[in-house]
């Protein structure tokens, strides 16, 4: 499970699913990351926003995180509704391979990935390497675990489940039969405010029609 603490949500779901995940499912768990860090929080209202949270200017931004921070960064406004924000976000990505060619530009992704002429040239995912391979089989075995622990922990030791999950942060939300009331065991106000994120992401983030 050390790799998972090291990892952001989104660096774990391309590692495991390279052309699997879907553009919107890897801004959301960036997004979801940053609420839970507190370098983004949510403004509740009856237009949910979103504004600089505690440790905005306490990180040093990884390249996937920079198209949702940046729109507050060039903003003399302190804070703007979600569905704007996933708006500009969404114009400025393009596409997938915009979002992906980023998240393979973190730290932590270096060395797991080869550069390939023929994969750039009709818009393929690189293949990984053997560290990546070492990596992304470490990140599935890790995620399979707790997918088989977690949920009966949850009924017979919270606090155990609760120790399980905190070193994960937000990448507990990739675990497959996690619910809202797991992300209360981890911190309520979390819960709380991705559920009022969640629609306004979608109405921002949907491609234009």
């Amino acid at each position: 499970m050390s790799l998972l603490t090291k990892l952001t949500p989104a660096e774990t779901l391309w590692l495991t699913g390279p052309k699997l995940a879907p553009l919107s499912k890897l801004v959301k768990a960036t997004f979801d990351d940053l609420i839970y860090r507190d370098v983004l929080q949510i403004l509740p209202g009856e237009v949910p926003g979103i504004s600089r949270g505690p440790r905005y200017t306490h990180i040093k931004p990884l390249p996937h995180e920079e198209p949702l921070l940046s729109v507050l960064a060039a903003r003399e406004l302190t804070d703007i509704p979600v569905k704007d924000l996933m708006r500009v976000v969404r114009k400025t990505l393009y596409n997938r391979k915009t979002y992906t060619n980023l998240i393979r530009k973190s730290p932590a992704m270096q060395g797991a990935w080869r550069d390939n002429f023929w994969s750039r040239w009709i818009g393929m995912e690189p293949p990984l390497t053997e560290k990546g391979l070492e990596m992304q089989q470490q990140v599935r075995e890790s995620l399979s675990a707790l997918e088989k622990q977690v949920p009966d922990l949850m009924q017979s030791n919270p606090s155990a489940a609760r120790d399980l999950l905190a070193p994960i942060g937000a990448n507990a939300l990739l675990l497959g039969g996690i619910s809202l009331g797991t992300l209360a065991l981890m911190d309520p106000l979390f819960q709380e405010r991705l559920g009022l994120a969640q629609r306004p992401f979608d109405q921002g983030f949907a491609p234009p029609t």
